[in-house]
């Protein structure tokens, strides 16, 4: 904008009489409708600039709030994943408990139908190994034989 549009499109601004009487010819007024004009295009293109940079910013932000929603969203899931992964095993873990009970009742129940008759060898060996297997020591004795045979040797490294 040159000097005298400037000088125009400010008097405008303050006085319409004074920009009247210092315009009188067309083209002087012409000047300052052109200035002016001008100067509310800036303006105009300013504020869009504003409103688009806002806009960015603003559309940034809710993308970054997304994101985070998202990340929340999929930590939820993996603690409700963990969450029922360890429902179940938990729930395993007390069939298992459960089936060893009922394991641990059948095979004391066999140690006691062992101790009132005389098993043949095969069933004591078979005792012998269930209760291994469930920790139970009482079958101890009957996995031993009967009779003072001598418990034969196993050649090895040290027997010779």
């Amino acid at each position: 904008m040159d000097d005298t549009s400037r000088s125009v499109f400010y008097e405008t601004l303050r006085n319409k009489d004074t920009v009247r009487r210092s315009t009188s010819t067309p083209k002087k007024l012409f000047m300052a409708h052109v200035a002016l004009q001008k100067q509310c295009n800036r303006i105009i293109k300013y504020q869009e600039q504003q409103r688009y940079i806002e806009y960015a910013g603003l559309r940034c932000k809710m993308q970054q709030m997304e994101r985070k929603r998202d990340r929340y969203l999929m930590e939820k899931q993996r603690i409700e994943e963990q969450r029922q992964r360890i429902t179940n095993l938990m729930a395993e873990l007390d069939n298992r408990r459960a089936l060893f009970r009922r394991q641990r009742e059948k095979t004391m129940h066999e140690i006691r139908w062992l101790e009132r008759s005389e098993p043949s060898d095969d069933l004591r060996r078979m005792c012998a190994l269930r209760s291994d297997r469930l920790g139970l020591r009482r079958i101890e004795k009957w996995t031993r034989p009967n009779r003072a045979a001598p418990t034969p040797v196993r050649e090895g490294p040290l027997t010779g």
